[in-house]
């Protein structure tokens, strides 16, 4: 931009409200020279944390300017660092949640427009989903919720404590946690309940895991797999919306073949959504159903590679953390196999998972053979 737009935004800030004119004339000096230097990006991430009104056409003008400052003007280009990943979550989050589904919107369009980014980023996408989940919808706004911490920090003696205590009893009766924390402002404007994963929750968790795998042959990743668990284990036995059993085997399904060995489809064809893995009917019949209605179909999505394709894999994989300076951690199937009924017990989804499995028997990593142990043959639905 150029520098007298600096004084603008300033401007902007003071007012506290943006316009349509407004946006033009950001465009303008955005396009200008087509350049933000760190301090004007920062200046946009704080104006869309301002608390006022803005023109709708202002959300646009931020997704576009930041993923471009992020992936194309970045070094180097195309690509996301580890780095430039941590300066942007530690700038659009508060205790790793989102302010709004704007900032969410900005990590899913600058996963989708890099050529690679640290599976960090993506985990950091779906953990906003898993906190929406777990802890609903917000009872007020981001910016509201925090003026009200600041009038609470500023009171003094009995009456802030007494204050304390009547917030803690109604938030403990409102979230489905139970732990006074607040969800991220993301799901539509009809409140959703705590403790169960919707449609929407799981569109927007399909959303993310197609942005990070773009349209490479890109496996789930331990990073990612560990906000799936985490989602699973804290919903289990909720009226969860049918598709999320569906995309929890397809997605975990997909590490562990990863995992074997395998060479994986596009996250696209992996996760693509089937009407059979949707049915209700329970653990029973949603096993039944992947037995005898599509297993055939999402197993043959998935080949052994040779010792040369696993060669090149590994290779690959080395290049894109020497270039995004990300640390990976190595033993998947060891992870996998710890975090499989972690909490002592299988939830409906796992032993799902498991079922899969089976069926790649003798063709599965060693570590999570014992497993198979775990869960009964199920018989083909007639």
């Amino acid at each position: 931009m150029s520098q007298s737009m600096e004084f603008d935004l300033d401007a902007l800030r003071e007012r506290g409200a943006i316009t349509p004119s407004d946006v033009l004339e950001l465009r303008r000096a955005f396009f200008e020279d087509g350049v933000l230097s760190r301090a004007e990006a920062e200046a946009l991430i704080a104006l869309e944390g301002m608390d006022g009104e803005k023109d709708p056409s202002w959300t646009a003008f931020y997704l576009e300017a930041l993923t471009d400052y992020l992936v194309h003007q970045a070094v180097p280009h195309g690509y996301v660092t580890a780095e430039n990943a941590d300066w942007l979550t530690a700038r659009i989050a508060r205790n790793g949640v989102v302010r709004g589904k704007a900032d969410l919107e900005l990590v899913i369009h600058v996963l989708d427009a890099a050529r690679w980014a640290p599976s960090s980023l993506s985990a950091f996408a779906l953990d906003q989903v898993r906190h929406a989940v777990i802890h609903g919808a917000p009872a007020r706004p981001y910016a509201a919720h925090e003026e009200a911490e600041a009038e609470t920090e500023a009171q003094t003696g009995a009456e802030a404590e007494a204050e304390t205590e009547v917030d803690a009893e109604a938030e403990a009766q409102t979230d489905g946690a139970g732990s006074g924390e607040r969800g991220p402002d993301i799901r539509a404007e009809t409140p959703s309940g705590a403790g169960v994963v919707t449609a929407e929750d799981v569109a927007m968790l399909r959303r993310v895991l197609y942005a990070f795998g773009g349209d490479g042959n890109i496996a789930i990743t331990m990073a990612e797999a560990e906000v799936l668990f985490a989602i699973d284990e804290a919903t289990a036995g909720a009226d969860n919306h049918p598709d999320w059993p569906a995309l929890f085997v397809q997605a975990i399904g997909n590490a562990v073949m990863a995992a074997s060995g395998y060479s994986v489809p596009s996250r696209r064809e992996a996760l693509r959504r089937e009407a059979w893995l949707a049915e209700r009917g329970g653990v029973g019949g949603f096993l039944a159903n992947m037995v005898s209605g599509g297993l055939s179909a999402v197993r043959d999505a998935y080949r052994e590679q040779s010792a040369e394709e696993r060669a090149l894999a590994r290779l690959e994989a080395q290049r894109q953390q020497i270039i995004t300076a990300e640390t990976i951690t190595a033993g998947e199937a060891y992870w996998l196999a710890d975090h499989i009924g972690r909490d002592g017990r299988l939830s409906d989804n796992e032993q799902a998972l498991l079922a899969f499995i089976r069926q790649e028997s003798p063709n599965i990593h060693p570590a999570l053979a014992p497993l198979l142990d775990e869960v009964s043959p199920v018989q083909p639905a007639h």
